[in-house]
């Protein structure tokens, strides 16, 4: 039994299967190896216009390069049936994917990554004219291995098609109201059909903030009150993504800042009402250091009697130290803040929900007060020099990380 025997006996080919608007995606044996296939539906290849279509988008697919594009060679039997051989790789719809995986949307950068390469493929598609039409779970292509978002058949290779919307029928929600009414293709209609699809991934969760925006104008009814093109429609989307980290970003600031005035008034001693009295005549000076005099026992104590008898060579061995302890307990809590930090400042977490945003913003707080007390105690040094270093080291951070997002280097 051949390996293509054995894996039709277990289902494996019907497993694969995929259902698309212009036929079937399964995996055949090719030249001794396995590649993904379109075997177009009958039903449509038995159709003169539909036939010359498939030509006509054969010759568009070769002239679009982007890397969303999937390329393909048309296979004609002489009989009627129709193949497209696929480039190498695996694919299955975007309706399969999710079917298999429905929270596969809630993984960072699944979302994005769809709906990006989609745009940057359309900016390509319509400065050649050429319209998908229906951006439908059911027509769009998910890449194994990368996620990339590909794009086959387009549908303004088959204008000349009498009845062009029977081959997307059940998908009628992603095609646009004018291209219903027999109206010409255009970028407008493209995007309406986006717009549907974004509405689509995120039917079972909540949709953040700038995908509702985006989406809400992209399917507005009148065409005109779309964006003009793609480009616009990625412009604004990148464009409320910004505005939202930012917000965050400055919220969490605003926390932290909070926190920290917080604990500088609860550590801050209160004013108590002294009673002056006239000093009792000096006496002798009595020298009470001796040579096992210890700056960290002594000093730290908060005698005062101690610090007021100091010669110049202890007062720099002190202040030495205390720098020296100043600077331990900044590197200690940089390091250790590096982290508590990472687990706001990331994309996932900017990407969240206001409301999860600010869970984390909260335990986030309650961590870095409760890392600069231990590290206060530990150090030796005072809580009002332990809040300067860490509000300095907190911000300088944030600052880093926000940079670091906005350049697409920070981020899971």
């Amino acid at each position: 039994m051949t390996y293509e025997e054995i894996l039709r006996s277990k289902g494996g080919y019907q497993n694969r299967l995929g259902k698309m608007p212009y036929g079937m995606l399964t995996r055949k044996q090719v030249g001794g190896k396995f590649r993904d296939v379109l075997v177009i539906d009958g039903q449509w290849s038995a159709i003169t216009a539909f036939r010359e279509g498939l030509q006509t988008d054969s010759e568009v697919n070769r002239q679009l390069v982007a890397k969303q594009q999937l390329h393909y060679e048309l296979k004609d039997d002489g009989q009627g049936v129709f193949e497209l051989e696929l480039e190498p790789g695996t694919y299955q719809t975007l309706e399969q994917v999710l079917d298999a995986n429905p929270a596969k949307v809630a993984q960072p950068g699944f979302v994005d990554g769809i709906v990006m390469g989609l745009l940057s493929m359309m900016e390509q598609m319509h400065d050649q004219k050429v319209y998908h039409l229906c951006f439908s779970p059911r027509n769009v292509l998910v890449r194994k291995g990368d996620d990339m978002p590909m794009l086959l058949l387009h549908a303004s290779s088959f204008a000349e098609m009498r009845n062009l919307m029977r081959v997307f029928e059940g998908m009628e929600d992603y095609i646009a109201p004018e291209v219903k009414a027999d109206g010409p293709l255009t970028a407008q209609s493209d995007i309406y059909s986006l717009g549907q699809l974004i509405v689509w991934l995120f039917q079972h969760g909540d949709m953040p903030f700038e995908y509702k925006r985006v989406a809400a104008k992209a399917t507005r009814e009148n065409a005109s009150s779309r964006y003009a093109s793609a480009t616009k429609m990625l412009n604004q989307l990148n464009g409320f993504r910004n505005k939202k980290r930012s917000f965050y970003t400055l919220l969490a600031a605003c926390v932290v800042a909070l926190v920290c005035v917080g604990l500088y008034f609860e550590l801050t001693p209160k004013a108590q009402d002294i009673e002056f009295v006239e000093a009792v005549p000096k006496g002798p000076q009595e020298d009470y250091l001796d040579d096992d005099f210890d700056p960290e026992l002594d000093l730290l104590s908060g005698d005062s009697t101690v610090t007021d008898t100091l010669t110049e060579e202890e007062r720099f061995s002190i202040d030495v130290y205390m720098r020296k302890a100043a600077e331990i307990y900044r590197r200690q809590f940089a390091e250790k803040a590096e982290g508590i930090l990472s687990k706001v400042y990331n994309n996932e977490s900017m990407n969240s929900t206001e409301k999860a945003f600010m869970a984390k913003s909260s335990a986030m707080s309650e961590e870095l007060v409760k890392l600069q007390n231990e590290l206060a105690e530990q150090s030796g040094i005072s809580d009002a020099l332990a809040d300067s270093i860490a509000s300095e080291v907190v911000a300088r951070i944030i600052a880093e990380k926000e940079r670091n997002m906005s350049l697409g280097l920070g981020g899971e």
